[in-house]
């Protein structure tokens, strides 16, 4: 991917909703609280003070994960070459989904 967020972003694409993960399990498509997404893009980690070293994320691109959506999630919509993606914080991703 041509962007590379900063810090400890992450930029996800949300997965279609069919109500199944990859790994057969099936979320309830009613409970709009959370969203399964494919992570596009990891930034390199937040910054540790006056280390000039980065803290780095324990998610990778590529990875699927369970974020929360909704009210009061911090959610940032934007298009890239056509493409609608998402900026979010590490600390609305409530899971990585394993295969």
């Amino acid at each position: 991917m041509k962007l590379q967020p900063i810090y400890d972003n992450l930029i996800v694409k949300l997965q279609e909703d069919s109500g199944k993960t990859p790994s057969g399990l099936f979320v309830s498509s009613s409970n709009d609280s959370s969203k399964t997404a494919t992570v596009v893009a990891v930034g390199e980690g937040r910054p540790l003070m006056d280390k000039g070293e980065y803290h780095s994320l324990p998610i990778n691109t590529g990875s699927n994960v369970l974020i929360r959506w909704g009210s009061g999630a911090n959610n940032y919509k934007f298009k890239f070459e056509g493409n609608e993606y998402f900026q979010i914080d590490p600390s609305q991703v409530i899971a990585i989904v394993k295969e």
